[in-house]
C-alpha cells in the first residue's frame, strides 16, 4: 500500500514539475518538485534516504516564508505566492512521511555517512 502512494505522489510530483515551463520563476520550481519527485521514486524502489528529513526542512522553511502574504480578505486561490506556499507543504508533509519510513528502518540496513 504505501509504494501504491509512493506513485501516487510521484505522478502528482512529476505532473507539477511539468507545469512550470512556461512559468516566469520556472527553473525554482522545477527544482522543487524535481527535488520531491526523486527523493519520491527512490522511496518508490524502497531506497530511503535521510535527505527526505533535510528536504522536509527547507519546505516547511519555504512554507512559512511564503505563507505570510495571505490576505484573509482575498481567497487564497488567487494569490500567487499562497497556492505557491501550499505546494511546499505538500511537499513538506510528504518528506516527512518519507523520513518516518527511513526511520522506522532497522539502524544496520541504512547507510553510514561518517
Amino acid at each position: 500500500m504505501f509504494r501504491f502512494a509512493n506513485a501516487v505522489m510521484l505522478i502528482l510530483f512529476m505532473t507539477a514539475f511539468s507545469w512550470q515551463f512556461n512559468d516566469p520563476d520556472g527553473v525554482l520550481w522545477l527544482m522543487i518538485y524535481g527535488y520531491a519527485a526523486i527523493i519520491t521514486a527512490m522511496a518508490y524502489n524502497r531506497w530511503y534516504t535521510h535527505w527526505a528529513a533535510v528536504g522536509a526542512v527547507g519546505y516547511f522553511a519555504g512554507f512559512f516564508t511564503l505563507i505570510q502574504h495571505w490576505d484573509p480578505a482575498v481567497p487564497w486561490i488567487e494569490i500567487e505566492e499562497v497556492r505557491e506556499a501550499f505546494g511546499l507543504l505538500i511537499c513538506g508533509a510528504w518528506m516527512l512521511v518519507l523520513t518516518a519510513a527511513w526511520l522506522r528502518r532497522p539502524k544496520e540496513s541504512r547507510p553510514s555517512y561518517a
